[in-house]
């Protein structure tokens, strides 16, 4: 097995191995792989092997990071795609793909391009999604705190370039070449500031050859279910990767 894994990849080993497939973490917008440290920490000690991995072009400020967008045709799903796809080729055995917040529709695409090859299961925390305006107009109010409502919009606008004009009937396609019944699990938080449950709603109805399990902890804002919820979180997940090993 090679531990050689680029974009500064990084594994973490169970102290007991109990499982033979790898966790692959695709961390949010503005996270890195040092964001996923609570999580693969757990991930480990449920007894899986984890990788993490830093996504290009992923400054936690805004107006920089939204400056390099024009020399990107393609737009930054596909660049992350392409690091997703790398990771999974390098990465033996059976895999199950982590993603936090958007950056999950890259994983989408990566997954579609592999047919699920090796993918067990798909788990997202807050999001994907749709509504991509209204969710980015709250990113940078709450989380990069644009107080300028011109100047928000402009950043808003100019973020399409991250996702492409055709992306939800692109996201549709991709989801038809995933196995019928593929196992996704979709952790929501009731109280995100930031994506709308109805906006997760709206991307993976584009999946109904899946078989999508939801978990909505009431009272958690974005990405923060571990943190501030981990009972509830930590048991619905173990069920959930489990249950991936289960014969049918």
């Amino acid at each position: 097995m090679t531990t050689d894994l680029p974009y500064e990849g990084e594994w973490s080993f169970a102290s007991k191995r109990k499982f033979d497939a790898t966790v692959i973490f695709v961390h949010h917008f503005g996270g890195s792989k040092r964001s996923l440290l609570r999580h693969a920490r757990l991930l480990n000690e449920l007894g899986f092997d984890c990788v993490r991995f830093n996504l290009k072009y992923n400054m936690t400020q805004a107006p920089k990071s939204l400056s390099l967008l024009g020399d990107f045709k393609l737009g930054l799903r596909r660049i992350w795609a392409d690091q997703i796809q790398d990771i999974l080729n390098l990465v033996p055995g059976p895999k199950i793909l982590f993603s936090f917040s958007m950056p999950g529709a890259a994983a989408v695409e990566a997954i579609a391009r592999r047919n699920a090859h090796q993918i067990m299961g798909f788990i997202c925390d807050s999001g994907p999604f749709l509504q991509i305006t209204e969710a980015t107009w709250k990113l940078y109010k709450f989380a990069y705190k644009i107080e300028n409502p011109l100047l928000r919009a402009f950043y808003t606008a100019l973020s399409f370039s991250m996702w492409g004009i055709n992306f939800k009937s692109e996201i549709k396609s991709y989801f038809k070449s995933f196995p019928k019944q593929f196992r996704i699990l979709s952790i929501r938080s009731g109280a995100d500031r930031l994506v709308a449950l109805s906006a997760i709603d709206a991307f993976f109805a584009l999946a109904n050859n899946c078989n999508i399990e939801v978990l909505n902890i009431a009272n958690a804002d974005h990405l923060e279910g571990l943190k501030n919820y981990s009972q509830v979180y930590v048991s619905n997940l173990n069920v959930f990767l489990e249950s991936l090993f289960l014969k049918a």
